[in-house]
């Protein structure tokens, strides 16, 4: 018996499903790589002020960078990394009381973001350079 041929054949779907599978790979690629640079530009022309958020996460960067600057015994590097740290906490605070936060409400902020970034080296200035890759580069664009 003869079977009428249709599009939709065993050879056919197998190169549907290829091509398919070939087109959403680019597509990913497309959007995981170009548009997120796409967003952050129109993000960025929408809202000029650094977050609460970040501007605390800046702060106690450079906490941790001050802590271990004065570990290893660097006190003029240190005393830098206070000042911006100092530069950081007022923007922040001025951020914050702008939301209606107080400065016990930026206090706890502040502690509990400190709780995270001490947890995330692992309670061991040694290994700064993991806030270092995160950190470093965003927070020094956000500096005058």
């Amino acid at each position: 018996m003869n079977q009428p041929r249709t599009i939709f054949s065993f050879k056919n779907s197998a190169y549907l499903k290829t091509v398919t599978s070939a087109l959403l790979a680019v597509y990913l690629t497309v959007h995981w790589t170009i548009s997120p640079a796409f967003d952050h530009q129109e993000n960025s022309k929408h809202d000029e002020r650094p977050s609460y958020e970040t501007v605390l996460t800046c702060g106690v960067y450079y906490r941790m960078v001050a802590g271990q600057l004065r570990k290893n015994q660097n006190d003029v590097l240190a005393a830098d990394a206070i000042e911006t740290m100092h530069v950081f906490i007022e923007k922040g605070r001025d951020i914050g009381s702008r939301k209606g936060l107080t400065a016990t409400d930026f206090d706890s902020d502040w502690s509990d973001k400190v709780g995270e970034m001490t947890d995330r080296i692992n309670r061991n200035y040694a290994n700064i350079r993991q806030l270092k890759s995160r950190y470093a580069q965003a927070c020094a664009e956000l500096l005058p």
